[in-house]
């Protein structure tokens, strides 16, 4: 991965990383089945400054949370973009995860 303190040839100062359609091509030229394609984690770094001294653990590491950040996601994965320009688009899933199945 290299040095992220110094500019890196090739690549933006800002990474915004993998686009989705860059998977997909992936995934087909690998001759797998995508079995889920789940967005999550919507505005997580944002909940967890805010529950940080109240709660013990990491906010990820509770099961509500998950399930409500699960149904957030959902709701907002049609404002996901590579590069949001639309302050309304910014507020979306930032990770996602494949299940994939060998065919």
């Amino acid at each position: 991965m290299g040095d992220w303190t110094r500019p890196r040839p090739g690549l933006t100062s800002n990474e915004r990383g993998i686009p989705l359609s860059c998977f997909d091509k992936i995934f087909s030229n690998l001759n797998v089945e995508v079995i889920a394609r789940v967005h999550c984690f919507t505005l997580t770094y944002q909940f967890q400054k805010i529950f940080n001294g109240i709660l013990k653990k990491p906010l990820y590491s509770y099961r509500w949370y998950i399930r409500a950040d699960r149904l957030l996601s959902s709701l907002l994965k049609a404002n996901v973009r590579y590069h949001s320009v639309k302050k309304r688009h910014r507020i979306a899933p930032s990770n996602i995860y494949f299940v994939v199945r060998k065919v």
